[in-house]
């Protein structure tokens, strides 16, 4: 079947029945079910409105293809696995390019039409996610990247891409993928945050304290900042304080990380977080920083970043924030207020 479906091309000189089936295939084989009409087209660059005569019919009389008023797909997922084995073993085709090729195809088509009816985050990190949850790390870095190659200005592809690196051992790639960003792209708290951890995780803790800062701070109006963003900020802000100390032993960072426990054990904690916040408080405590008030808190807190970026920031990474000095945290003590009212406490 693979074979006759190789001899016949949609279009005069261009993709083949076989290339059709094997996009198909491919997205089928790992259940990935949302391959629609339109991405099918804008890959196979052949008219939507031609696809069903030209291509499913053909495909659905070989017994190999059907479809869905919005989605395509094999007769059956072992078939759509059959397939893609031996279009591996007997077609030498790089099965992984196809995906790759796909989620470029969606997000273009989803960027030229707004209108689509496609769930964007479906091929902006779904798919590379799926491949990355089940231990194809490479691929999946190789489908985010083609995706971001696609909207460089799209601040949440690039965090997704990073976050990736960085789960993948690679905090020094993540880090590097937001210092080259072009000026000018829309960057939300999370962008800032998955930032700071990245270089936390490089080993620049001054940057680290820097970046989770401003992603909590009033400079960002929207969105508000949330108890889980501050949980996740503060408790990485501790770590970063306390390699600080433990670095240059500034009795400043110490007393910051237990400014950064004080506040963030009035939020609403999860077990894990509840135990960071603890261990940094009694570890700043056990080095001598003095009880404090939860205003006393935001001050050390405002303290301790401005003292972290006379350490030394890397340049990159100083053009895409304010002077520490500037910093408000005015929503996050609106947020700490609500939380203390609210008697939910970690």
């Amino acid at each position: 079947m693979l074979e006759r479906l190789q001899q016949r091309e949609i279009i005069k000189g261009g993709a083949t029945l076989k290339d059709a089936l094997a996009l198909i295939a491919a997205m089928h084989s790992e259940g990935l079910e949302f391959l629609s009409k339109r991405v099918l087209a804008k890959k196979l660059d052949f008219p939507v409105d031609r696809l069903h005569r030209n291509v499913l019919v053909p495909l659905g009389q070989e017994a190999a293809a059907t479809s869905t008023s919005s989605f395509v797909f094999t007769r059956h997922r072992k078939i759509a696995s059959t397939i893609v084995a031996m279009l591996e073993r007997d077609f030498s085709e790089d099965i992984g390019e196809i995906f790759v090729g796909l989620a470029v195809a969606a997000v273009q088509e989803i960027n030229d039409d707004h209108f689509l009816p496609e769930n964007p985050a479906r091929w902006r990190f779904d798919i590379s996610n799926h491949f990355f949850n089940s231990g194809r790390t490479d691929l999946a870095i190789k489908i985010a990247t083609a995706v971001l190659s696609v909207e460089p200005s799209n601040s949440i592809t690039r965090t997704h891409l990073a976050n990736l690196y960085r789960r993948a051992k690679k905090p020094d790639r993540a880090a590097k993928l937001f210092r080259s960003a072009e000026g000018g792209i829309h960057r939300e708290r999370s962008y800032f945050f998955e930032w700071a951890v990245a270089e936390g995780e490089w080993g620049n803790f001054s940057e680290n304290v820097m970046l989770a800062a401003y992603s909590l701070n009033d400079e960002i109006s929207a969105p508000q900042v949330d108890n889980d963003n501050a949980a996740f900020a503060l408790t990485g802000m501790g770590v970063a304080f306390g390699q600080l100390y433990s670095k240059y032993n500034n009795s400043i960072f110490r007393d910051a990380r237990y400014a950064v426990a004080t506040i963030g054990r009035s939020l609403r904690l999860n077990s894990e977080i509840s135990a960071d916040l603890k261990d940094h408080l009694t570890q700043a405590r056990d080095q001598g920083a003095p009880k404090q008030t939860l205003q006393q808190a935001f001050n050390k807190l405002t303290i301790g970043v401005t003292e972290a970026a006379k350490i030394g920031v890397d340049p990159e990474v100083k053009v895409a924030i304010i002077k520490p000095t500037s910093l408000g945290f005015e929503g996050l003590r609106s947020l700490i207020e609500n939380s203390l009212k609210s008697g939910k406490r970690g």
